[in-house]
């Protein structure tokens, strides 16, 4: 199972330049650290929301180059739609298709075009009609398999489901990407289920409960 260090982690500013040292210096340690990504003014920034002065934000290439440095994988939560095209162009010029996870808001057409990385996909719309309970796993897993080989499961806030479901979906084969886990009490009762990832701000603690284990 892979931990990622959710952008702002270890209370440092998310996608900031605190952030990216932290990742860079060692201070902030996982298998994958994540970053929302925006486009503006001609450029691929590092920002949660929109911003008036993009020129003035962490470019894109700097945390990918960070995480070609360190030999980790980076999670690139795609903010908007329309750029997906733009970033992999990016990730692709850099040679970095094996170090990349895709959440956000990257569509079928997108995942369609998919040729660098792999996608922890939303419920919508790659599963539309489908919901994350336990009688819709199995059919999760196959709506899923329609959209290629890159799309390799599925992205889920913990809060949105129970347990049951993440019982079911290991049974079906069906992997889960769930966000984003702080709580101690949480990361315990999780432990004693199979995932493919967990992102958290927190991935010393969550090292605790599962790579310890």
């Amino acid at each position: 199972m892979l931990i990622t260090a959710h952008s702002g982690a270890q209370k440092t500013k998310a996608n900031g330049r605190e952030y990216i040292e932290a990742v860079r210096n060692g201070w902030i340690v996982s298998d994958v650290f994540e970053v929302d990504v925006r486009y503006g003014r001609g450029r691929l920034y590092l920002a949660h929301f929109p911003s008036l002065f993009p020129r003035k934000k962490i470019p894109l290439e700097e945390a990918l180059s960070v995480a070609k440095e360190k030999n980790v994988k980076i999670n690139l939560d795609i903010k908007e739609h329309g750029i997906f095209e733009k970033v992999q162009e990016l990730v692709l010029s850099l040679g970095m298709d094996e170090q990349i996870i895709y959440t956000g808001n990257v569509s079928p057409k997108d995942a369609k075009n998919l040729s660098a990385g792999v996608l922890y996909a939303n419920v919508y719309p790659f599963c539309k009609g489908l919901r994350p309970v336990p009688e819709d796993a199995e059919a999760l897993k196959k709506a899923l398999e329609k959209h290629g080989k890159r799309v390799v499961g599925l992205n889920i806030n913990y809060k949105w489901t129970e347990p049951r479901f993440y019982a079911a979906a290991a049974e079906a084969g069906l992997a889960l990407s769930v966000y984003t886990v702080d709580d101690p009490i949480a990361l315990e009762k999780l432990s004693c289920y199979s995932f493919s990832n967990l992102t958290t701000h927190d991935p010393r603690e969550a090292r605790k409960y599962f790579k310890e284990k």
